[in-house]
């Protein structure tokens, strides 16, 4: 009974700690995605005149950023 106790809770830390993997990478996923969207943000300031669209993209440009640093803090987690 013991033994299979112990190989129980065995088990179950390695499908915590796998599923920890399978969060990171997705944290790394979703890292890279936002690094792209936010140089192409970036690059749509300088191709726009329309005062709204201007507003629109610092917005979103501020809106990255911050989910940035939110994916940064997960992965040091």
């Amino acid at each position: 009974m013991e033994f299979n106790l112990n190989l129980t809770k065995k088990l179950s830390s390695l499908r915590e700690l796998k599923n920890k993997n399978n969060e990171k990478d997705l944290l790394k996923e979703q890292f890279k995605e936002a690094v792209l969207e936010l140089e192409f943000v970036r690059n749509y300031i300088n191709y726009v005149d329309d005062p709204d669209l201007i507003e629109y993209a610092i917005y979103a440009e501020k809106a990255l950023q911050k989910r940035i640093a939110y994916i940064l803090k997960k992965l040091r987690e």
